[in-house]
């Protein structure tokens, strides 16, 4: 029961670590520019 709780808690600290570094929002916009350069260079 223990060894199931440290887990929990290391999967949350990740979780955690990623979702406060904006790695999503950062992808996200990085597509997102990307596409809108893309269309402005295609006219």
């Amino acid at each position: 029961m223990r060894s199931r709780y440290f887990i929990w808690l290391i999967f949350l600290f990740i979780a955690g670590t990623i979702i406060r570094s904006g790695f999503f929002v950062h992808i996200g916009s990085y597509i997102y520019n990307y596409k809108i350069t893309d269309h402005e260079f295609c006219g």
